[in-house]
């Protein structure tokens, strides 16, 4: 992204937290584009106990790409695209 004069940036995250997560159990977590727009993208993340197999956060983080140059919001890249 930086040889094309661009970079991601975060405008927006929003967190649920669903379940207490105790040590040691261990925490999988997944992530998605849940959505697109002409300039901005959000990622949807879910978080899952192992021991337990419950789903403890629910996360959506909201964000875009700026011009580095000007710090400007700027298309989203195709590749990004649905």
């Amino acid at each position: 992204m930086k040889e094309r004069g661009i970079a991601p940036a975060l405008m927006r995250t929003e967190i649920d937290y669903l379940a207490p997560v105790r040590y040691p159990d261990v925490v999988d977590a997944r992530m998605w584009l849940e959505e697109t727009g002409r300039a901005k993208w959000v990622l949807g993340a879910e978080f899952v106990s192992r021991a337990s197999g419950q789903v403890t956060a629910r996360a959506k983080q909201t964000g875009l790409f700026v011009s580095l140059e000007t710090l400007r919001p700027v298309p989203l890249p195709e590749e990004y695209k649905r």
